[in-house]
């Protein structure tokens, strides 16, 4: 929802506390949480978070195309 808002920040907040609780890495949060930090800028972080939540399984069409343009789509 903050993220649709484009509150990043906020967003941001409250996505790295959802990884900070959890045992084991959701790799669509940690897809998310490329995407947010992408749009603040961090495009090598963002690079890393969508290479990371490929490796844990994420199979969304659109996050090899984030890996390979080194861009966010919808």
């Amino acid at each position: 929802m903050l993220f649709r808002q484009k509150k990043y920040k906020e967003a941001k907040d409250w996505i790295e506390k959802a990884l900070k609780a959890s045992d084991n890495q959701s790799a669509t949060i940690v897809e998310h949480y490329g995407d947010i930090i992408f749009h603040l800028g961090d495009k090598a972080g963002a690079l890393e978070h969508w290479k990371k939540a490929l490796q844990l399984g994420e199979k969304s069409i659109l996050l090899q195309k984030k890996i390979n343009e080194g861009k966010y789509f919808e």
